[in-house]
């Protein structure tokens, strides 16, 4: 860094070390030195404001990409739909051409069907078909592979969709202040609400300039920083104090209260004793700094603010008095604070709107990394992917089909837990109540009646394993009772 290019920001918090308000018993001169640099920075703001940081980075051939990966990962009957497709297509004309009712066609419907005739006339022959759809090497892949890429494709391209409608939710914030709306607005501070160039003219830096320093340098007149500039750092023409805002500052052109026409050229001077700083974006950071700076230099006397230094109470130039901006009924309530210094409420009001907007830029360009960083992971899923082997067939075995029935031990325990109520023995489909039982133990398992109410049972057979009967071959030949409904008994 050069020893004459000091940034403004430091300039000022160095010199607030340096210049102490004065305690003296009149105002001195370069007492008012720190309010002179503070207010120049603000004044120059307009003229070396470059634009603003956008968010650059659009993420929009991302997803176009996202879709015809999503495309061309497709079933090919799906894709061959689209050979008589038109992206002209209305939503009754797209439902008729799938057969489907208007009241069937997804909401969102026209974006994709857009994305999707494009994709088709992108993709559809070989020979046109774009580099990054040939280097995806989808069509290397296995049919399992193919769909397990399309499963994927179809789930980052709809995570994508929903990262661009958040992005496009922020940037309406991001794109609220334009770099010419920001301009426009720091003139207008600077030099007056009707200022079209930064140039001083007394009729619009003041609101009802009347000559007279100390009915003129107050809140309801002094309405731009360049007003409060001249009413802080012009000098008086009884020469008391000497040049207020510092030894080096120009004081060919004085301030008479009785006789001054206008301050257009002793505040022109003074605003050429400016420092000169390069052109660069206005941020939220060092804007606030600035208006900050300004804001804790009021100080409070008697319930009113005073923006420069006064001795009695009064701003109308002389040492003896004060050179300084009133703010009448400025206490230490902080509502009585707004409208007493316009210029510097419009500051305060777009630092904040400033600092929104570089944090909506910066959580726009961040989804738009994240969409790009999906598009392409999903292009390499092929690599992956050609390491999934295909589903095999699962073995089942005879044990895994044959039906598991209760057996009949199991039945007769379960009707042996309903001995002491009738009407609960009867209604099991295997029990039966036997009133003639001499002892307790009256319900009884009843495999005629499981039979009839149609309960499989499994019954054990010695050496054979477990079968489920359903019918008893009595009183048949062996050779008759094959069939696997039935079984020999006895066997």
């Amino acid at each position: 860094m050069k020893a004459d290019k000091v940034p403004a920001v430091i300039a000022i918090s160095a010199l607030a070390a340096i210049f102490v308000p004065s305690i003296s018993a009149n105002v001195a001169e370069a007492d008012n030195a720190l309010y002179f640099h503070q207010l120049c920075a603000l004044v120059s703001a307009s003229k070396i404001a470059g634009d603003i940081p956008t968010a650059a980075q659009d993420p929009a051939t991302a997803i176009t990409e996202l879709h015809e990966l999503n495309f061309t990962t497709s079933p090919k009957e799906w894709r061959d739909k689209f050979k008589n497709a038109a992206a002209t297509f209305d939503k009754e004309k797209v439902a008729a051409y799938f057969s489907l009712k208007p009241t069937d066609v997804n909401s969102n419907w026209q974006e994709a069907w857009q994305h999707w005739v494009a994709a088709f006339k992108q993709t559809g022959d070989p020979k046109t078909t774009p580099q990054h759809i040939k280097d995806a090497a989808h069509d290397s892949l296995a049919p399992h592979q193919k769909q397990a890429m399309h499963i994927e494709t179809a789930k980052a391209l709809a995570l994508a969709l929903n990262l661009q409608k958040q992005r496009l939710t922020v940037l309406s914030k991001a794109n609220a202040l334009t770099t010419q709306q920001i301009k426009d607005r720091l003139l207008k501070a600077a030099y007056g609400e009707k200022a079209t160039e930064p140039v001083f003219e007394t009729a619009k830096a003041f609101t009802g300039y009347d000559q007279t320093r100390k009915t003129t340098c107050a809140d309801d007149k002094a309405t731009s920083a360049a007003a409060t500039l001249a009413c802080l750092c012009i000098q008086d023409n009884g020469d008391a104090p000497p040049r207020p805002c510092g030894r080096n500052m120009p004081n060919t052109n004085k301030w008479n209260s009785a006789s001054q026409q206008n301050l257009d050229t002793a505040a022109g001077d003074l605003l050429k004793a400016c420092p000169s700083a390069e052109k660069k974006p206005i941020t939220s950071n060092w804007l606030g700094q600035i208006t900050t700076q300004v804001r804790n230099s009021i100080r409070i006397i008697n319930n009113n603010g005073y923006l420069g230094e006064t001795e009695n109470g009064s701003c109308t130039g002389t040492a003896a008095t004060g050179v300084c901006v009133k703010l009448n009924g400025y206490t230490n309530d902080p509502t009585t604070h707004k409208g007493k210094l316009k210029w510097l409420d419009d500051l305060e009001s777009l630092t904040e709107q400033l600092r929104e907007n570089e944090q909506a830029t910066a959580q726009a360009a961040l989804l738009a990394n994240q969409i790009v960083a999906i598009r392409d992971t999903t292009y390499g899923l092929a690599a992956t992917l050609r390491a999934l082997t295909a589903p095999q067939p699962i073995s089942v075995t005879a044990a895994q089909t044959t039906p598991q029935h209760p057996s009949a031990a199991s039945l007769k325990t379960e009707c042996e837990a309903h001995h002491a109520s009738q009407a609960d023995c009867d209604a099991k489909n295997f029990c039966t109540y036997d009133e003639t039982e001499s002892t307790d133990k009256k319900c009884k398992y009843n495999a005629t009646k499981a039979k009839e109410k149609g309960v499989s049972v499994t019954q054990t057979q010695t050496g054979v394993g477990t079968e489920t009967t359903t019918e008893i071959c009595k009183g048949k030949p062996e050779k008759e009772c094959k069939s696997s409904d039935c079984k020999l008994e006895g066997r």
